[in-house]
């Protein structure tokens, strides 16, 4: 999610630059439509301190589906009620994070497979 936060931060500067505070706050918006869900899949992983393999997979798979309809929903608060909004930042910021969240997942399952038993 640190990632995540930096990409949405450096695109958003990058976006002033390039566009003007419009650009920005678009990245920013499609920054926080990747950044949001990450914390609310986080955030129900966090919940479940058992070690039982079905719990702990049952619970991943609920927070799976907390982070698609987390995510769709936020898209369609951004489309309904945010006018002035630019297509493009907003969503080449979104894939960023989703790129970000992606790295770190392979990164994390490389590292434990390095891992002795």
């Amino acid at each position: 999610m640190i990632l995540q936060l930096c990409i949405t931060f450096g695109a958003g500067l990058i976006a002033v630059l390039v566009g003007g505070m419009v650009f920005a706050w678009s990245a920013l918006v499609g920054g926080a439509l990747g950044v949001i869900p990450t914390l609310v899949y986080w955030l129900a992983v966090r919940l479940v301190t058992s070690t039982q393999p079905a719990r702990v997979a049952g619970i991943h798979l609920v927070a799976e589906f907390l982070k698609i309809v987390t995510t769709l929903a936020l898209f369609t608060l951004v489309i309904v009620f945010l006018d002035g909004i630019r297509f493009f930042p907003l969503i080449a910021t979104f894939c960023l994070t989703l790129i970000a969240y992606w790295i770190t997942l392979y990164t994390i399952s490389r590292a434990d497979e390095r891992q002795p038993d």
